[in-house]
């Protein structure tokens, strides 16, 4: 069926990627136009494609009589737990610099279903990265309300809060608890980067259009065949899904 989470797609916190929204939010994505017209039959390339493309963020909007209506944003969240994402399909979306919607849903799929100690070896390096995201409250239509948030503010709240966009997040263990225990590493920041250092220095105006420069798509974020960035912060085992 074309709700059924794909058979391969490991658990991820011991249950089905998919119940990492509650049922009633995913009914609602279900029900959507957006889900039934633009998110059936893709693959992890279409969600990148259709993520490079986004203008804003969110969780669910008012749809119309005070009924809550599920974003794109969060439709495209639900497609990733529903495909079963691996590590190396992550690092494309966090990794790539063009596409700031596209990473914003990497680090938001990552902090869901991955463990611990990959959350932080994914996310922490986007705690240096600036680009400024649109994200939409509860009113609707063109009343919505829209806040701009750093996509470091983002990733900093993915990995303190209990919830994002209206979504609870799986319980992290704090840091230092993994450090203590020998799980993690001490923290790769931006200065340990060479590249991101460049990058961060590129004159001002080199991203453009809705989600950044380039054509939205496969190739722009490499799942078409691009070249993959080197980009790598910190080594960890690798993750195909599931909990560890």
């Amino acid at each position: 069926m074309a709700n059924r989470t794909d058979p391969s797609a490991p658990t991820a916190h011991g249950i089905d990627p998919q119940r990492l929204l509650d049922a009633h939010t995913r009914d609602r994505i279900y029900a959507s136009a957006y889900w039934r017209e633009e998110c059936f039959g893709l693959s992890v390339a279409g969600v990148a494609a259709r993520a490079a493309g986004l203008t804003s963020m969110g969780g669910s909007v008012d749809g119309g009589g005070g009924i809550p209506a599920p974003t794109p944003f969060l439709c495209l969240t639900l497609k990733l737990l529903q495909l079963g994402a691996d590590v190396d399909t992550l690092r494309l979306f966090l990794d790539q610099r063009h596409f700031k919607y596209a990473t914003a849903l990497g680090a938001f799929y990552a902090r869901l279903a991955a463990p611990p100690t990959l959350v932080y070896g994914l996310l922490e390096p986007l705690l240096a990265d600036y680009r400024r995201l649109r994200i939409r409250g509860r009113g609707g239509g063109a009343a919505a309300p829209v806040t701009l948030v750093p996509m470091d503010v983002w990733v900093d709240g993915l990995l303190r809060d209990e919830d994002a966009l209206g979504v609870k997040l799986p319980r992290l263990p704090r840091r230092g608890v993994l450090v203590e225990t020998g799980q993690l590493g001490g923290r790769v920041t931006a200065l340990d980067d060479a590249e991101l250092v460049a990058w961060l220095q590129r004159p001002l105006g080199v991203e453009g259009g809705a989600g950044g420069e380039g054509a939205g798509g496969e190739m722009g974020l490499g799942l078409g065949g691009g070249e993959r960035s080197r980009r790598q912060p910190q080594r960890q085992r690798p993750w195909r899904g599931g909990t560890t």
